[in-house]
Order: structure tokens, then sequence, then C-alpha cells
């Protein structure tokens, strides 16, 4: 775009480099899954896929805060603590593990 493009330092801007107005991404998603001919899903919905499967994926929870740009972990952990009973037996199995020290871990651990 030459000189009228702005570069805002943003992954996804409009043709210009501005920010994305919410409603044009909305009905372009709205667009490609009617096209992919699946259902409907807002943004919002894959901002919270995506912070769920980083969980899910033993992502620390600091930085799942940080990629979503939460100020305090506190709104991250309070919003997808859904997902932390499978992080919490993840933990308590990998504790067992290293207080019997007499049986030889998982490999999945080492």
């Amino acid at each position: 775009m030459g000189s009228t493009y702005t570069d805002s330092g943003r992954v996804f801007t409009s043709s210009v480099g501005t920010p994305l107005q919410q409603r044009n991404v909305a009905r372009k998603l709205s667009a490609l899954a009617a096209k992919a001919n699946i259902r409907h899903v807002n943004p919002h919905a894959l901002r919270h896929t995506y912070a769920t499967r980083l969980l899910e994926a033993n992502v620390h929870p600091k930085v799942v805060q940080e990629l979503l740009g939460h100020t305090d972990i506190t709104l991250t952990l309070n919003t997808y603590s859904h997902v932390m009973p499978e992080i919490k037996q993840a933990a308590a199995k990998a504790l067992d593990t290293v207080l019997n020290l007499d049986r030889k871990p998982p490999k999945d651990l080492i």
C-alpha cells in the first residue's frame, strides 16, 4: 500500500494497516464458516478455545494470561478454571512419582 499503509505493529490489520473492526472480523468469520459448511462460531469463542487448549497443553497460566492480554492472572484463572482438574491430576501424578523414589517413574514424566 506504500505510504498509505500504517504499520501498527499488529499481526492482523485492515488493508491499510489500521486495527480490525470487530464487526468486520465477525462477518468474515461467518462467511468463511458458511463456505466451509461448518456452524457459525464467534471470534470470542475462538479466543476461549485458544486459552483452553493452551492450559490443557500444560502451558503455564501466567503465559496464557500474557498471551490473552489479561492484566491480572486472577481473571485468567477464574475464567478458565474448568480446565484445571486435568492439570491437578497431572500434578498429583508427578508428585507421586517424586515421593515414591523407590519406584521407576513413568516414561512420560522423564
